[in-house]
């Protein structure tokens, strides 16, 4: 696995007033004025996850949520996006692992099971995809009506 930055990153930040939502947990402390980024937290390395997510660099971001996930095992979001990182890598196995465990921990949230089916059909599972688009369904029939 690759080394990912772990030097603290610091923002300039007005002396004026406190950052918003800052409380000294979590990525970013006030540090003399300056917001100050921890490495290696659960929620940086999500947030890095995201980041390289976006900016297209898909292995980079697999290591930095797979690292996260051993710190939070139970975050939803990291398993969502992992899956898209999984199949932006075209390893649909590996990310219907991944939307199925945030399936299990969020049921009642549309896109995991719509992300699952879309990995089943790339797999060829048809049995499968056709269980997580009932689950897809189920769930959309349960919604309010707009």
């Amino acid at each position: 696995m690759r080394r990912i930055r772990t030097t603290p990153i610091c923002l300039p930040w007005p002396q004026s007033s406190a950052p918003p939502a800052v409380t000294g947990r979590g990525p970013w402390e006030p540090s003399g004025g300056r917001l100050r980024w921890t490495p290696g937290t659960g929620k940086a390395l999500q947030l890095l996850g995201l980041l390289l997510h976006q900016a297209g660099r898909q292995q980079e971001a697999r290591e930095a949520l797979e690292r996260c996930l051993l710190l939070k095992p139970l975050s939803i979001n990291n398993y969502a996006v992992l899956g898209n990182v999984l199949t932006a890598l075209n390893e649909p196995a590996a990310a219907a692992d991944a939307y199925r465990t945030a399936a299990t921990l969020d049921p009642d949230n549309l896109a995991h099971h719509l992300n699952l089916a879309t990995a089943y059909s790339r797999l060829g599972l048809t049995q499968l995809e056709e269980q997580a688009m009932a689950d897809y369904h189920r769930l959309l029939e349960r919604l309010p009506q707009n």
